[in-house]
């Protein structure tokens, strides 16, 4: 998850966590989009694959608009 500031994150880290703690073993948070593209680029290489990506629209140094362009780029639609 790609959030825009860490005001919430125990309570939203502790929500996202109870309800996909069934269906997913992780659950990452970002709060920059730089930072989330190195992180999905690190589980890339290790062959690690998101099911879900939730992404902030409003992120402070690149939107979450920006941030989903440069995955498509990158991985294509089956990045998830």
């Amino acid at each position: 998850m790609v959030l825009d500031s860490k005001e919430h994150l125990p309570t939203t880290k502790s929500v996202f966590q109870v309800l996909l703690q069934d269906d997913f073993n992780l659950v990452d948070f970002c709060f920059q989009g730089t930072t989330a593209l190195q992180l999905i680029e690190q589980k890339h290489i290790q062959n690690v694959k998101f099911k879900l990506i939730f992404i902030e629209w409003k992120l402070k140094e690149m939107s979450g608009k920006e941030l989903t362009f440069k995955l498509r780029e990158f991985y294509g639609n089956n990045l998830i």
